[in-house]
């Protein structure tokens, strides 16, 4: 099978699930600290089954709290700035009343324009994807935007999830599905130990079928 790499050099896929698990442990390592103390004071006191329970009881509630509060703040943050700090793009209304007036190609320009101030905007660069999908049928063209909003780093596990299934489906209505064999590779990796990994590999497998006339 020929693998043809992608047009655009993406970055290497971040694992979200390893981000969420190291945020997590630092919550409740937080939590440990008052635990802790508390925890022995308790015990001096009153036992060791009162100790414990308290230790927890700390433990799990302030973790709990500061990764809530945590969450929160991080949320408020990336709704005003980006993740280099600067004002972030919003919406991108403009484009979409554009799209629905039969303007595409304007529509493009003005998430173009956008993206260069925010060139890491993935929202935008999906956009113009499915613009150069759907309204203007170039399906390889699209596949490159799919890949440069991908390869931001900024897409959500459900964008992930999503544009790799588009890109297949985009790359098969080319009958050259092996188009995207190495996002299908990276995305694979991004997930490692999950059934959206399983799920890459399986239609990787098939790709590499002997006769599979998408993949020659």
């Amino acid at each position: 099978m020929t693998r043809t790499p992608p047009e655009v050099p993406a970055k290497r896929p971040r694992n979200v699930f390893s981000d969420d698990r190291a945020r997590w442990f630092r919550g409740f390592a937080w939590g440990a600290f008052p635990g802790t103390f508390i925890g022995v004071v308790v015990l001096a006191k009153y036992g060791v089954v009162a100790g414990i329970a308290v230790f927890l009881l700390f433990t799990l509630g302030v973790g709990g709290v500061a990764i809530a509060v945590s969450e929160t703040v991080g949320e408020m943050v990336r709704g005003v700035t980006d993740g280099k700090a600067r004002p972030s793009p919003g919406t991108h209304s403009r484009a979409d009343a554009l799209l629905v007036r039969g303007d595409a190609k304007a529509a493009v320009d003005v998430l173009r324009a956008s993206l260069e101030q925010f060139p890491d905007d993935p929202d935008a660069w999906l956009r113009i994807a499915r613009i150069q999908r759907d309204e203007f049928e170039r399906p390889r063209e699209a596949l490159v935007a799919f890949r440069r909003g991908r390869a931001t780093g900024a897409c959500t596990t459900a964008q992930m999830r999503l544009t790799m299934r588009e890109m297949l489906e985009t790359a098969g209505g080319l009958g050259q599905r092996h188009l995207v064999s190495a996002d299908l590779e990276a995305h694979r990796d991004a997930f490692e130990g999950t059934e959206e990994a399983a799920w890459a590999t399986r239609e990787l497998d098939e790709l590499s079928r002997p006769g599979d006339a998408s993949a020659s």
